[in-house]
C-alpha cells in the first residue's frame, strides 16, 4: 500500500462502505482492503465457496476466516447467527487448520464472532468510519493473517476493556516482575528497524514477531496467566 493509496483511495472505499451500499459493492470494497490494503494475495480470497456439506456457501473466505456479506445487518443478523457456526465447522474441517474468525458485515458494521465451546460468541465490532479509515484496516488486519501460527481471534485488540485488570501495585512481586518484563520488551523493541512506508499493521507485526523470537512474548503470556481473574 502506498501513501499515496493510504491518502486518496483508502478513504473513499470506507466512506462508500460506510453507506451500506449492497452485497456486491461490499465485496468488492472489502476485497480491495484485504489486497491493495493489507498485501494479501488476490488468489487467497475465495467467494462464494460451497459447502455441501451443509448446504451452502460461504460469501467470502480468506485462510480460516468466514465473511457474510449483507445488505443490511441489522435485518438479516439472525440469518448470520443462524449459518455462521456451521460456516466456521465446515472451513475448519476442509482446511485443517484450528476454528477461526466469522466476520459478519453490511459494509457500515463489522461483527467479528468465534466459536467458544461450540457457542457463537461476538468479540469485536466496528464501525466504518470515513474520517479514520485507517482505524477499519487495522481491525481487519488480524482476521486476515496468512500466518498458520497466529489465532486471528487472539488478535482483536477491543477485547482487552472487558478483562478486570487490576491497578498497579509496587509492593506485588508479580506486578513488578511485569513492570520489569515491560522494560526488557522496550529494549528489544526500540532495536527494531521499521520501514516507515508499511503500514502501522506490518510494522506491529515486525515488533510483536522480535518479541516472540527473544522469548518474552512467552515469559509476558506465563505472567499474565498468573493474575487473579485473568
Amino acid at each position: 500500500m502506498t501513501q499515496q493509496w493510504r491518502r486518496d483511495v483508502l478513504p473513499e472505499i470506507v466512506a462508500q462502505l460506510a453507506t451500506r451500499p449492497g452485497h456486491e459493492a461490499v465485496r468488492v470494497g472489502l476485497t480491495r482492503l484485504i489486497v491493495d490494503g493489507l498485501g494479501r494475495q488476490v488468489g487467497g480470497v475465495d467467494h462464494e465457496f460451497r459447502m455441501p456439506l451443509i448446504g451452502g456457501r460461504a460469501d467470502t473466505l480468506f485462510a480460516s476466516t468466514v465473511f457474510e456479506l449483507k445488505s443490511d445487518l441489522g435485518r438479516e443478523l439472525p440469518d448470520v447467527l443462524a449459518k455462521l457456526p456451521d460456516y466456521l465447522r465446515e472451513r475448519a474441517r476442509l482446511t485443517g487448520r484450528p476454528l477461526g474468525l466469522g466476520i459478519a458485515t453490511d459494509g457500515a458494521t463489522f461483527l467479528a464472532y468465534e466459536l467458544r465451546e461450540d457457542v457463537l460468541t461476538q468479540i469485536g465490532q466496528i464501525k466504518a468510519d470515513p474520517r479514520n479509515p485507517e482505524a477499519l484496516l487495522g481491525w481487519l488486519e488480524p482476521a486476515v493473517s496468512e500466518r498458520e501460527d497466529l489465532d486471528p481471534a487472539r488478535h482483536f485488540d477491543n477485547l482487552m476493556w472487558e478483562l478486570p485488570i487490576p491497578e498497579y501495585n509496587a509492593r506485588d512481586p508479580l506486578h513488578q516482575e511485569l513492570a520489569d518484563l515491560a522494560v526488557e520488551c522496550e529494549r528489544v523493541a526500540a532495536a527494531v528497524v521499521i520501514d516507515a512506508a508499511q503500514h502501522f499493521t506490518r510494522q506491529r507485526c515486525a515488533i510483536r514477531d522480535a518479541l516472540l523470537a527473544a522469548g518474552l512474548a512467552a515469559r509476558l503470556d506465563a505472567l499474565v496467566a498468573r493474575m487473579p481473574g485473568l
